[in-house]
Protein backbone atom coordinates (compact mmCIF):
# COMPACT_ATOMS: atom_id res chain seq x y z
CA UNK A 1 0.00 0.00 0.00
CA UNK A 2 1.61 3.07 -1.26
CA UNK A 3 0.20 6.48 -0.75
CA UNK A 4 -1.53 7.91 -3.50
CA UNK A 5 -1.45 4.99 -5.13
CA UNK A 6 -5.42 3.41 -5.72
CA UNK A 7 -7.13 0.52 -7.41
CA UNK A 8 -3.96 -1.59 -7.35
CA UNK A 9 -4.09 -4.99 -9.24
CA UNK A 10 -2.14 -7.68 -10.60
CA UNK A 11 -2.04 -9.83 -13.20
CA UNK A 12 -1.75 -12.71 -11.06
CA UNK A 13 -4.80 -14.55 -10.63
CA UNK A 14 -5.92 -16.36 -6.77
CA UNK A 15 -5.57 -20.17 -6.94
CA UNK A 16 -8.74 -21.84 -8.06
CA UNK A 17 -9.83 -25.43 -6.94
CA UNK A 18 -9.80 -27.82 -9.83
CA UNK A 19 -10.90 -31.33 -9.27
CA UNK A 20 -10.20 -34.17 -11.91
CA UNK A 21 -12.69 -36.92 -12.16
CA UNK A 22 -11.13 -40.46 -12.90
CA UNK A 23 -12.87 -43.61 -13.80
CA UNK A 24 -12.01 -46.77 -11.92
CA UNK A 25 -11.52 -48.42 -14.61
CA UNK A 26 -11.95 -52.21 -13.62
CA UNK A 27 -14.98 -50.95 -10.88
CA UNK A 28 -16.51 -49.77 -14.21
CA UNK A 29 -16.08 -52.98 -16.06
CA UNK A 30 -17.42 -54.99 -13.36
CA UNK A 31 -20.67 -53.01 -13.09
CA UNK A 32 -20.91 -53.18 -16.48
CA UNK A 33 -20.79 -49.37 -17.22
CA UNK A 34 -18.26 -47.85 -20.16
CA UNK A 35 -16.01 -44.36 -19.09
CA UNK A 36 -18.12 -42.85 -22.07
CA UNK A 37 -21.30 -43.42 -19.86
CA UNK A 38 -19.78 -42.68 -16.67
CA UNK A 39 -18.71 -39.10 -18.84
CA UNK A 40 -22.55 -38.66 -20.31
CA UNK A 41 -24.10 -38.66 -17.16
CA UNK A 42 -21.25 -36.25 -15.28
CA UNK A 43 -21.87 -33.97 -18.82
CA UNK A 44 -25.24 -34.32 -18.24
CA UNK A 45 -25.43 -33.30 -14.60
CA UNK A 46 -23.00 -30.47 -14.92
CA UNK A 47 -24.14 -28.71 -17.70
CA UNK A 48 -27.72 -30.25 -18.77
CA UNK A 49 -28.69 -31.43 -22.22
CA UNK A 50 -30.33 -29.74 -25.35
CA UNK A 51 -32.58 -31.88 -27.35
CA UNK A 52 -36.15 -31.88 -29.12
CA UNK A 53 -39.46 -33.20 -28.07
CA UNK A 54 -41.42 -34.55 -31.08
CA UNK A 55 -45.01 -34.59 -30.87
CA UNK A 56 -47.35 -37.19 -31.40
CA UNK A 57 -48.68 -35.83 -34.11
CA UNK A 58 -45.82 -34.71 -35.90
CA UNK A 59 -46.98 -30.96 -35.83
CA UNK A 60 -44.26 -29.55 -34.45
CA UNK A 61 -40.76 -30.10 -32.17
CA UNK A 62 -40.56 -28.94 -28.74
CA UNK A 63 -36.91 -27.61 -27.73
CA UNK A 64 -36.21 -28.97 -24.02
CA UNK A 65 -33.03 -28.17 -21.83
CA UNK A 66 -32.55 -31.30 -19.69
CA UNK A 67 -31.00 -30.27 -16.01
CA UNK A 68 -30.59 -30.25 -12.94
CA UNK A 69 -30.98 -28.16 -10.34
CA UNK A 70 -27.97 -25.84 -9.36
CA UNK A 71 -28.39 -27.00 -6.13
CA UNK A 72 -27.66 -30.22 -6.80
CA UNK A 73 -24.56 -29.80 -8.71
CA UNK A 74 -22.76 -27.24 -6.77
CA UNK A 75 -20.69 -29.11 -4.88
CA UNK A 76 -18.07 -32.50 -5.54
CA UNK A 77 -20.26 -34.20 -3.22
CA UNK A 78 -23.19 -34.10 -5.19
CA UNK A 79 -21.33 -36.88 -6.89
CA UNK A 80 -23.76 -39.06 -4.95
CA UNK A 81 -27.02 -37.65 -6.89
CA UNK A 82 -25.89 -38.92 -10.24
CA UNK A 83 -26.56 -42.45 -11.32
CA UNK A 84 -25.71 -44.24 -14.66
CA UNK A 85 -26.89 -47.79 -15.65
CA UNK A 86 -25.14 -51.07 -14.94
CA UNK A 87 -25.47 -54.70 -15.97
CA UNK A 88 -29.23 -55.25 -15.69
CA UNK A 89 -30.48 -52.04 -15.70
CA UNK A 90 -29.43 -51.26 -11.95
CA UNK A 91 -28.70 -47.82 -11.38
CA UNK A 92 -25.10 -46.83 -9.75
CA UNK A 93 -24.16 -44.40 -8.01
CA UNK A 94 -20.90 -42.36 -10.26
CA UNK A 95 -18.99 -41.45 -7.02
CA UNK A 96 -18.90 -45.42 -6.49
CA UNK A 97 -16.92 -45.85 -10.03
CA UNK A 98 -14.67 -43.09 -10.07
CA UNK A 99 -12.11 -41.19 -7.70
CA UNK A 100 -11.78 -37.63 -7.55
CA UNK A 101 -8.40 -35.98 -7.41
CA UNK A 102 -8.68 -32.17 -6.05
CA UNK A 103 -5.71 -29.76 -7.28
CA UNK A 104 -5.20 -25.85 -8.18
CA UNK A 105 -5.28 -24.12 -11.78
CA UNK A 106 -2.38 -23.56 -13.20
CA UNK A 107 -1.65 -19.39 -13.68
CA UNK A 108 -1.71 -17.89 -17.47
CA UNK A 109 1.73 -16.96 -18.56
CA UNK A 110 1.67 -13.31 -20.08
CA UNK A 111 3.71 -12.38 -22.66
CA UNK A 112 5.35 -9.31 -23.69
CA UNK A 113 7.39 -9.07 -26.69
CA UNK A 114 7.68 -12.66 -26.03
CA UNK A 115 8.96 -12.36 -22.57
CA UNK A 116 6.89 -13.17 -19.32
CA UNK A 117 6.12 -10.33 -17.46
CA UNK A 118 3.46 -9.85 -14.70
CA UNK A 119 1.29 -6.75 -14.86
CA UNK A 120 0.87 -4.37 -11.93
CA UNK A 121 -1.57 -1.75 -12.86
CA UNK A 122 -2.64 1.15 -10.12
CA UNK A 123 -4.36 5.41 -10.63
CA UNK A 124 -2.80 7.82 -8.91
CA UNK A 125 -4.99 10.50 -6.56
CA UNK A 126 -5.03 13.35 -4.19
CA UNK A 127 -1.66 15.46 -6.17
CA UNK A 128 -1.89 18.07 -8.64
CA UNK A 129 1.54 16.46 -10.13
CA UNK A 130 2.56 14.59 -12.94
CA UNK A 131 2.06 10.99 -12.54
CA UNK A 132 5.62 10.45 -13.23
CA UNK A 133 6.56 11.66 -9.41
CA UNK A 134 4.33 8.62 -8.03
CA UNK A 135 6.34 6.40 -10.18
CA UNK A 136 9.87 7.79 -9.19
CA UNK A 137 8.49 7.69 -5.63
CA UNK A 138 7.17 4.18 -5.87
CA UNK A 139 9.84 2.68 -7.34
CA UNK A 140 12.69 4.37 -4.92
CA UNK A 141 10.13 2.34 -2.13
CA UNK A 142 10.39 -0.83 -4.07
CA UNK A 143 14.17 -0.68 -4.58
CA UNK A 144 14.27 0.20 -0.48
CA UNK A 145 12.04 -2.43 -0.13
CA UNK A 146 14.13 -5.27 -2.47
CA UNK A 147 17.49 -4.19 -0.96
CA UNK A 148 16.54 -4.61 2.93
CA UNK A 149 14.95 -8.85 1.33
CA UNK A 150 18.25 -9.05 -0.55
CA UNK A 151 16.73 -9.33 -3.92
CA UNK A 152 18.61 -7.37 -6.84
CA UNK A 153 15.72 -5.49 -9.08
CA UNK A 154 16.53 -3.87 -12.48
CA UNK A 155 14.23 -0.70 -13.51
CA UNK A 156 13.65 0.77 -16.59
CA UNK A 157 11.68 4.05 -17.44
CA UNK A 158 12.32 3.87 -21.24
CA UNK A 159 12.98 0.93 -23.08
CA UNK A 160 12.71 -2.67 -22.31
CA UNK A 161 14.87 -5.65 -20.31
CA UNK A 162 17.64 -7.49 -22.63
CA UNK A 163 17.19 -9.86 -20.40
CA UNK A 164 15.11 -12.19 -19.02
CA UNK A 165 17.81 -13.45 -16.14
CA UNK A 166 16.51 -11.96 -12.49
CA UNK A 167 13.61 -9.87 -11.98
CA UNK A 168 12.88 -6.47 -14.00
CA UNK A 169 10.32 -3.62 -13.82
CA UNK A 170 9.73 -1.90 -16.61
CA UNK A 171 7.88 1.48 -15.42
CA UNK A 172 4.99 2.39 -17.98
CA UNK A 173 1.64 4.37 -18.05
CA UNK A 174 0.06 7.47 -19.24
CA UNK A 175 3.11 9.93 -17.84
CA UNK A 176 5.00 8.43 -20.31
CA UNK A 177 3.00 10.25 -23.09
CA UNK A 178 2.95 13.57 -20.89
Amino acid sequence: SFPGIIDVDTSIRDEQVRYRVVVDQEKAALSGVSPYDIAEAMRLALHGMNGTLHTKTGKGHVPILLEYPERDRSNIRDLGNVFVRGTGGRLIPVRSLVHVEKTTTEQPIYRKNLRPVVYVTGNTIGSSKSPVYAAVDLSRKVTSDARSRGVAIHQIFSGYPWSTEGISIRWGGEWQVT
